[in-house]
């Protein structure tokens, strides 16, 4: 397998990554620059058989494995087993397509575009979306803790609390606000002190319990995770004494 550019006498000459082969999924041609989506490499960018850009995971694109990709009104559209982005090379900025604009579970089979119309094949279904009214940025995510219920006590207050060894029962109540994107939304969070690796909740859920915690210095953190945008991390300090 092998990416080649052919002149117009029929000669050819192979182009490279890094050094390594390139598995083509797609090309495009726009203004001048020959735009190649791949297997592993994300999106490489080519003039005259020299490569110019890369987009891959480290600037946005959501997966380096890439399939087709179109060009049209200065927007990059690419779809890949991870859902549907879209790229405005102007302003350098990335959208999403999901669930919340009827993309099923992020899915998409196969997609064109027409004048004025991004269609889309998702899950066997078509879609059509106006190129006009498509989102023009990620949405505002934001969660708050509302309260802390310790041994059937209740604090509201987010000042650093401390609590004796057999007050060891934690449950946070946390609210958050975006309920047109619940079913892309997912709630992480941990304990810092506790734990290192972030857990995961369904955005449906409002309260976050812990049935025994030692005695220690903590710190509750959660925040919202949509597509490939998080929210700010909300955080609550509490100490539980020996």
């Amino acid at each position: 397998t092998a990416l080649l550019e052919i002149d117009r006498y029929g000669k050819s000459r192979e182009l490279f990554f890094e050094g390594g082969r390139i598995i083509a999924m797609d090309l495009f041609f726009y203004e001048g620059l020959l735009w190649c989506s791949t297997l592993k490499n994300g999106i490489l960018v080519f003039e005259q058989g020299v490569l110019k850009r890369v987009v891959d995971q480290k600037n946005g694109l959501g997966i380096n494995s890439a399939r087709k990709i179109e060009i049209k009104n200065d927007k990059l559209f690419v779809s890949h087993k991870n859902g549907f982005q879209i790229l405005d090379l102007i302003s350098d900025k990335w959208i999403a397509l999901g669930t919340a604009e009827g993309v099923i579970n992020g899915s998409v089979n196969d997609f064109a575009l027409s004048a004025d119309k991004l269609w889309i094949i998702s899950k066997g279904q078509p879609l059509s979306l106006d190129l006009n009214n498509l989102p023009q940025t990620e949405p505002k995510l934001t969660v708050s803790i509302d309260s802390l219920i310790v041994s059937d006590n209740k604090y509201e207050d987010n000042k650093l609390q401390q609590f004796t060894h057999d007050q060891n029962d934690f449950a946070f109540y946390f609210t958050y606000r975006g309920i047109e994107y619940e079913a892309e939304a997912t709630i992480l969070y941990r304990i810092k002190g506790f734990e290192d690796k972030w857990n995961s909740t369904p955005s449906t859920s409002n309260v976050i319990e812990y049935k025994y915690l030692p005695p220690g210095n903590y710190a509750f953190e959660i925040k919202v995770k949509f597509r490939n945008s998080f929210s700010e991390t909300k955080r609550h300090k509490f100490e539980i004494t020996p």
